[in-house]
């Protein structure tokens, strides 16, 4: 396959340009499919008609897919002006276009409809997506097409002017659509597809979770119970004024879904002290600020970059947040750095991101740089580890402002990094025996509470045990305390070992442990305390002619029992294992008398 990329400064150079270009595709002989990305400057618009006129008039098997963007990608480098043309030559596979009206009321509908169709589509391997329109409810289409076959590619992004995201518009060669989305699926047994996107912003600080949501979840109105403006104003001190969509791209927001990392820069303000992202939240999600540091940012796309080399793409197409653009000023550059050695890198700057993540999930994201690289049949006889080198080198920033602010964010990461560390060791405390490390008496409680409202719900089993070790005073006695706290250590190193989702061990205080068992029944309790049992047994200590043995006692909950009824019974059953089983037993109960 090949690329072709021209920057048009008029109409009469576009005439030029396809001129030139036909006269290149007759000397090129046989090809499968052709298309056409056209990225065009406001300015341009109304001449779009024309345009589309000329490439068909030119070219009749031509596909078209385009729109209003306020920056172009052009062999890796960046333009804001102009008329952006990407031909892209095929051999042996087909690339067909289409046009998605949009109506936000039919967005689930509209995306039932499209994977239908993608589905028959034979061989599908990729589709670039790209859409024009503020605020659109695309949230249900993309839940609809992450039904795709999971090795199909997602990419593209939303397209603007970047003055009035009201404004703009998509095309292909058969319709311009002022609100909608233009497909391009890429199909054929020899085309290999590799995609791949990055970020570069760190979380700052604590999470907060959202209380209340407005606009189908695009506006954040508050946040553990506070206005959102307050939050801005209390942890960043940015002033809710004109100033702050500028300020906030420093900061945006990110939530945590799937194992994604999806990240939502403010796109207005409302005066109630509201902010609209132009994509959705829901009310109970947890929310981070985050911060780019420019170091971080042009690094993590030089490791992806390093990335699609190994893939050794023919073309690469790319789709990058115009939040980075203003954040790198012009250490933008180095962007895309890695691309230009690579091969011929073209596409556009967006004001939201389209990608796959590796669990199958299509999304819309901020902050990202998509790349997918494309290429047909096997790849090139080469070294591939040539340049990589000096794609993974030092980042120099030229910008004196970049250099400060990448200075303080390490700082800031630095020590968020150190409070992260601290709180995770208070928790640790709050939640843990000191000695043993089990979850203490008061964690215990807690999750007893959570397990037994878990069972009422979903009617599933549960048992409980309650243990300890025999004769531990004559241990104590005999051996010494500190022989003690290792017999202590060395039961709960058994219980840690058995220690699953379904079974949480925990020291009750003194010698005694209790176990919570979740979704297991009576006879797989009872078999679970002799295994316990047994492992206690074994314990050795070197030196010492100490043999340990525990006592158990077994319970399992019946509907509306509450904790009290629940321990008690476990603790009549531990008292008859003592006493009337002579220790060393596991004795059942299952009826509070």
């Amino acid at each position: 396959m090949e690329q072709v990329p021209y920057l048009c400064i008029d109409l009469e150079d576009v005439e030029i340009k396809i001129n030139e270009f036909a006269r290149y595709l007759d000397n090129l002989g046989d090809y499968s499919s052709l298309i056409a990305t056209v990225y065009v400057a406001s300015k341009f618009q109304s001449d779009i008609p024309e345009l589309i006129g000329m490439l068909k008039a030119k070219l009749p098997r031509v596909k078209i897919m385009g729109g209003i963007a306020s920056s172009n990608v052009i062999n890796g480098n960046i333009y804001s002006y102009g008329i952006a043309i990407t031909f892209l030559v095929f051999k042996d596979s087909q690339v067909e276009v289409r046009a998605l009206p949009w109506e936000d009321e039919k967005s689930a509908a509209v995306g039932k409809e499209f994977l239908s169709y993608l589905r028959k589509q034979y061989q599908l391997v990729a589709v670039y997506m790209i859409s024009s329109g503020y605020n659109l409810n695309i949230t249900p289409f993309f839940k609809e097409i992450s039904n795709a076959p999971v090795d199909v590619s997602f990419f593209g992004g939303v397209i603007s002017n970047n003055i009035s995201l009201e404004d703009g518009c998509i095309f292909t060669d058969e319709k311009i659509i002022p609100r909608g989305i233009a497909v391009a699926i890429f199909t054929g047994h020899s085309l290999q597809v590799h995609s791949c996107y990055c970020n570069g912003w760190q979380p700052l600080g604590k999470g907060f979770t959202i209380t209340e949501v407005a606009n189908g979840g695009n506006t954040i109105k508050t946040l553990d119970g506070t206005n959102i403006r307050t939050q801005y104003e209390k942890y960043l001190g940015i002033s809710w004024d004109k100033s702050f969509i500028d300020e906030a791209v420093v900061f945006p927001m990110m939530v945590e879904r799937n194992g994604t990392k999806l990240y939502r820069l403010p796109r207005y303000l409302y005066p109630d002290g509201a902010v609209n992202y132009g994509a959705e939240f829901s009310v109970g999600e947890t929310v981070k600020i985050t911060y780019g540091s420019p170091v971080n940012v042009i690094k993590d796309a030089r490791a992806m970059q390093v990335e699609m080399k190994r893939f050794q793409p023919e073309v690469i197409l790319a789709v990058s947040c115009c939040a980075r653009k203003k954040l790198l000023n012009q250490d933008v550059r180095q962007e895309l750095v890695g691309c230009r050695s690579i091969c011929p890198a073209t596409g556009v700057y967006a004001h939201g991101e389209y990608f796959r993540d590796l669990n199958g999930h299509v999304y819309m994201g901020n902050l990202n740089m998509c790349l997918m690289g494309m290429r047909e049949g096997k790849p090139r006889e080469e070294k591939i580890d040539e340049l990589l080198p000096r794609m993974e080198s030092e980042v120099v920033l030229e910008n004196k402002e970049n250099k400060i602010l990448s200075h303080m964010m390490h700082f800031v990461q630095a020590v968020s990094d150190e409070l992260e560390e601290n709180n995770k060791r208070l928790d640790l405390l709050a939640s843990h025996d000191e000695l043993t490390g089990l979850l203490n008496r008061s964690e215990l409680d807690r999750k007893l509470t959570k397990t037994l409202r878990y069972v009422e719900q979903t009617g599933r089993p549960m048992a409980l045990f309650l243990m300890d070790l025999d004769n531990f005073k004559g241990i104590n006695d005999v051996y010494g305390h500190l022989v003690g706290d290792e017999s202590l250590i060395a039961v709960a190193d058994v219980l840690k070992k058995m220690s699953t989702d379904s079974l949480i061990p925990g020291r009750w205080g003194g010698d005694e442990f209790l176990i919570i068992l979740r979704d297991i029944g009576p006879e797989q309790a009872k078999r679970i305390a002799e295994l316990i049992r047994i492992a206690v047994s074994r314990i050795k200590f070197e030196g010492l002619d100490l043999k340990l043995s525990t006592s158990i006692g077994v319970t399992s909950h019946f509907p509306g029992e509450d904790e009290v009824i629940l321990f008690k019974k476990a603790d009549k059953a531990l008292y008859d294992a003592k006493n009337k089983c002579n220790k060393n037993s596991i004795c059942v109960k299952m009826v509070n008398d």
